[in-house]
């Protein structure tokens, strides 16, 4: 879309940046990601991603203005969030609570991997033929959950659409890849330490 963005890296949660007064102005929530558009403030990274796509996109191609179309981008969008509630199950008890794996939810993960793989077995993008906003978020979340330690490239189209993605998203390797990395390794240490 061309936008200018100023990118904070590493400003995790943890760091409290979310609670300072200016952020807060911001968002009362004190959530990350969190976007100043010229005193406009946006949060929610699906919610930013369609705001950008309506407000800046050349063209509809990334937010489908057919509603059929939007419908499906939607509905995907949806889907990726429940993928990553799945995950969130599996991981964050260990990760920030030092509890053990529970292999039901493990089963739950897998299952939300495979709704994802059967949309991704009849089409080229989550959505479609073509990619839209609901790519970025997907192969974030999928990118994430295999950096965390678990194989979603078991699934043979989620492999090929992660590869896809990882070519095709401009920039991929310093807005995803890098922090995926970052976080995944700190998630699987946290997790080896809650099993002992």
């Amino acid at each position: 879309m061309g936008i200018d963005c100023y990118y904070h890296p590493f400003s995790s949660p943890s760091r409290g940046e979310q609670y300072t007064p200016e952020f807060l102005k911001m968002n009362p929530n004190h959530a990350v990601p969190t976007l100043d558009d010229d005193g406009f403030y946006l949060y929610d990274s699906r919610s930013i991603m369609k705001y950008l796509a309506n407000a800046y996109a050349k063209g509809d191609t990334m937010y489908p203005k057919d509603p059929k179309k939007r419908y499906l981008v939607d509905q995907r969008l949806m889907l990726d969030v429940d993928t990553y509630q799945a995950f969130a199950n599996v991981f964050y008890p260990p990760a920030f609570f030092k509890q053990k794996i529970e292999p039901d939810k493990v089963k739950k993960l897998d299952e939300a991997l495979e709704r994802v793989s059967k949309y991704l077995d009849q089409t080229t993008y989550i959505a479609g033929n073509s990619m839209t906003i609901a790519d970025f978020s997907t192969a974030a979340t999928l990118s994430t959950i295999q950096e965390c330690g678990h194989d979603v490239e078991k699934l043979p189209s989620i492999k090929r659409y992660l590869t896809r993605c990882k070519e095709e998203i401009l920039g991929w390797i310093e807005l995803n890849q890098q922090g995926a990395e970052q976080y995944g390794q700190f998630i699987q240490n946290a997790v080896q330490n809650a099993q002992k």
